[in-house]
Formats: C-alpha cells, sequence, structure tokens
C-alpha cells in the first residue's frame, strides 16, 4: 500500500445497486471504483 493513501477520506455509497467506493486522494487516472450488480 502506499503511504500517501488517506484512509479518512474514504467514502462509500450504494446507489442504484452501485457500490462506488471514493477514496480522495488516490494516485490514479480515477479516483472513483464502480462496481455493477453486487451481489451480498
Amino acid at each position: 500500500m502506499p503511504e500517501n493513501l488517506d484512509f479518512d477520506n474514504i467514502k462509500a455509497s450504494l446507489e442504484n445497486n452501485l457500490l462506488i467506493v471514493t477514496i480522495q486522494k488516490l494516485q490514479f487516472s480515477s479516483k472513483s471504483i464502480k462496481i455493477d450488480r453486487v451481489e451480498m
């Protein structure tokens, strides 16, 4: 894990069966990860 990840700024929400995880200081091209059709 990169040391520059700030785990105080991770947000997760479930909208219309989409699990959206947002990491504020993620050093990639996309700051949000969307997963479709989550089965629990």
